[in-house]
């Protein structure tokens, strides 16, 4: 029900959604504060609430949108922040600072106790299409 594309001189992220969280302001692909990271996720982060209320006064929200708590985790936590994620989803992140690609992860996480499957590439440069 939503299709969204970022664009700059050297990415595109395109997203297809169907809206499930923040039906109303949830649309993809989400751009940070600084108008610097990217970020089009599927899936579902289930602790996203939790995630959020850490957040409140260092970040400006622009969504309702479970997804959109990847962007602050990431500017303060770097990759690490992976293994705060509950959830089904996969994403990319695109850091236009440093033209690149900062993960593209799959994690499948129901609760802290679960194990993390995870599978992440850091990629330098881009230089090829991504898939999700």
């Amino acid at each position: 029900d939503w299709s969204g594309i970022y664009s700059d001189d050297n990415a595109i992220l395109a997203h297809e959604r169907l809206s499930i969280v923040d039906p109303t302001s949830g649309k993809q692909p989400i751009i940070s504060q600084d108008g610097k990271k990217i970020i089009a996720v599927n899936g579902e982060i289930y602790n996203h609430q939790i995630l959020r209320e850490d957040f409140q006064t260092s970040y400006d929200f622009k969504t309702q949108s479970d997804c959109e708590v990847i962007i602050p985790l990431y500017e303060s936590r770097g990759i690490d922040f992976l293994n705060e994620l509950n959830g089904i989803f996969a994403f990319a992140l695109y850091d236009s600072s440093k033209n690149t690609y900062v993960s593209l992860t799959i994690i499948v996480k129901l609760s802290s106790a679960d194990q993390v499957i995870k599978k992440y590439k850091d990629v330098s440069k881009i230089d090829g299409i991504i898939s999700l």
